[in-house]
């Protein structure tokens, strides 16, 4: 088992605390402006949607708070996978993930392969 990364681990509960503390901010929000509940909020929000909508906050400040939730998420859950998979399993998920299908598209599978190993 290798070393664990105290302050990578911190950094992920920090995210992840983020993300989930800004739930009953965008509840009161919602609640205030006569929504069902908060999701109902952040789907408006993503959509860039307030039309019949009321709100008790300004409408950027929702969306502002709904975009730093999920990045707070995303973060999150790139940390998890570094610390599950070490960095190496981020730097595969990329190549494999996002470079290769883009070199097969113009090239063979085995000469997307040499490029990726190469890198």
């Amino acid at each position: 088992m290798g070393k664990v990364d105290i302050p990578l681990i911190f950094f992920f509960l920090i995210a992840y605390l983020i993300g989930w503390g800004l739930i009953p901010v965008l509840s009161v929000i919602a609640q205030n402006s006569g929504l069902d509940n908060w999701q109902t909020l952040s789907q408006k929000a993503e959509a860039l949607n307030f039309k019949a909508v009321e709100l008790s906050a300004a409408g950027w400040v929702v969306y502002l708070i709904t975009r730093v939730q999920d990045f707070s998420f995303s973060i999150a859950g790139i940390i998890m996978i570094a610390v599950v998979s070490g960095w190496d399993g981020l730097k595969g998920l990329g190549q494999r993930g996002f470079a290769l299908p883009r070199l097969q598209s113009y090239r063979s599978p085995f000469g997307a392969s040499v490029i990726i190993g190469v890198f």
